[in-house]
């Protein structure tokens, strides 16, 4: 179970920028973060399932905007200067292939998992 201290710590990592500033709003040394990272498995899953939350909320507001984004991205690649076409079209296909490779490299992963699995 989680003292009061390490629960204002877990909080506030879910509300602050860096651990530093975390520690410093739960009232807690940096050191005793440090340590209760180390040595407490409870500690580091309660850190990663508020970290967790976190990432999953500004994934839901990323999703929110994506259709926006690619309106925005659409208007680019119609624009009248040709260099704004040119750097609109560079990074989309930049970015595309990061995703092919994204997703390549996951099933990759899954089919490893799956075989260690079995």
């Amino acid at each position: 179970m989680l003292t009061p201290k390490q629960q204002r710590v877990v909080a506030a990592v879910a509300r602050c920028r860096t651990i530093r500033a975390a520690c410093r709003w739960a009232k807690v040394s940096d050191r005793a973060y440090r340590k209760w990272r180390s040595a407490s498995e409870e500690f580091r899953d309660a850190l990663k399932a508020a970290q967790g939350a976190v990432w999953s909320d500004a994934h839901g507001d990323l999703k929110g905007l994506s259709s926006l984004a690619v309106k925005v991205i659409g208007k680019l690649l119609k624009s009248p200067d040709q260099e704004v076409r040119r750097k609109t079209a560079c990074w989309l296909l930049e970015h595309n292939l990061k995703v092919a490779d994204h997703i390549d490299l996951t099933e990759r992963l899954e089919a490893v998992e799956a075989a260690v699995a079995k």
